[in-house]
């Protein structure tokens, strides 16, 4: 891993001009008001704000939209954000307002330099003059001397406060960022690390990592699973998105590990994929009503109990042997009251699939 630093205005050039690009498991842009004058005051305190971690690779790792407008890419294969983004995102839409989506508000932090304080503004302060707006004072070639000409200062204050607003904009623009950037082609150590790194938010699954491969592959592949999904709901049988992705995985690449699908490529493989194990769960669904007797999902205790029988029925091609039946149905129950999956999950599932 190399350590080093970057001045914040370098930070916020690479990620509007998508030098810096976010990955597909990022969540969205969702900072609030209130915490961006926080965000502000530290960096001109040069206090710490935590730091930035970039992942340089050469996979093919699927990338979302940014919370602001990026610029085209230029070729060079970008660093991939995988801590930072709600500051960095920040960042640019205050020092390049230009830079925000159609249709949202810039955010409107003012910066008194009497008070030396950065605010919210409410209506009243929001009339007053001397509450100057951030974006004005941290844009590229700001003027100051016409910023405050239009306050009516006197030549003492004007010139105190010319000095103040000049030394804000050059220590946060100027702010030396920790940035630390990991070189690696392997998805499930870097796919710990953002889990680490981001224990303050949403944890996400392997699935999530797999979805968003698909997605980058396979236009409307998102809608097609969470059609199926409604699908199921309404027949009583909502299955967990992991389940189904970990029986794919077993029909397409032989292992119940669902990260090996990332291996998968191209849209055509991907329907292929899905397809064949879609059909597989309304197999097993449907077995599992009519034989085992069981009216729905919610009367077992893991959605992993539907996997054995999907891959059962679609190998033996819906075609039991004398009975077989009879004992695929034992096994859901018994699975089901002793707690088959209760622990140990991967080892578990790859000793069930290894029976075939």
């Amino acid at each position: 891993m190399e350590i080093g630093h970057k001045p914040l205005s370098r930070l916020v050039d690479d990620l509007s001009g998508a030098a810096i690009v976010l990955p597909d498991i990022q969540r969205d842009y969702i900072w609030t008001g209130k915490q961006i004058p926080l965000l502000l005051d530290s960096l001109n305190k040069e206090w710490p704000v935590g730091s930035v971690l970039l992942w340089h690779t050469n996979l093919n790792v699927p990338t979302k939209a940014a919370g602001i407008v990026q610029d085209p890419p230029v070729g060079v294969r970008p660093a991939i954000l995988l801590d930072g983004q709600q500051r960095l995102t920040t960042m640019v839409r205050i020092m390049e307002p230009n830079k925000i989506l159609v249709g949202q508000k810039p955010p409107d932090v003012r910066f008194h330099p009497g008070m030396q304080e950065f605010r919210n503004v409410n209506a009243v302060q929001g009339r007053d003059p001397h509450w100057i707006p951030v974006s004005r004072i941290l844009a590229r070639g700001a003027q100051f001397r016409e910023i405050l000409q239009d306050l009516k200062l006197d030549h003492e204050q004007e010139d105190g406060w010319y000095d103040t607003i000049s030394d804000m904009a050059s220590r946060i623009r100027n702010y030396q960022f920790p940035v630390q950037t990991i070189e690696s082609d392997d998805y499930e150590e870097v796919f710990d690390i953002f889990n680490r790194v981001n224990t303050a938010g949403t944890r996400l699954s392997k699935g999530d990592l797999v979805m968003g491969s698909m997605a980058s592959q396979w236009p409307g592949g998102r809608q097609v699973v969470e059609d199926f999904e409604a699908e199921l709901a309404s027949k009583n049988w909502a299955i967990n998105r992991e389940v189904l992705l970990r029986v794919l995985s077993v029909l397409e690449v032989g292992s119940p590990n669902h990260i090996r699908l990332l291996d998968l490529r191209g849209s055509e493989q991907w329907i292929r994929a899905w397809e064949k194990m879609r059909t597989a769960v309304l197999v097993a669904v449907g077995f599992l009503t009519a034989q085992a007797r069981i009216p729905g999902s919610s009367l077992l205790p893991t959605d992993y109990v539907i996997l054995l029988p999907s891959v059962f029925l679609h190998d033996r091609k819906q075609r039991f042997e004398p009975g077989q039946a009879l004992e695929l149905s034992r096994w859901v129950l018994l699975a089901s009251a002793f707690g088959h999956y209760s622990a140990s999950l991967e080892t578990r599932l790859s000793s069930d699939i290894s029976l075939f």
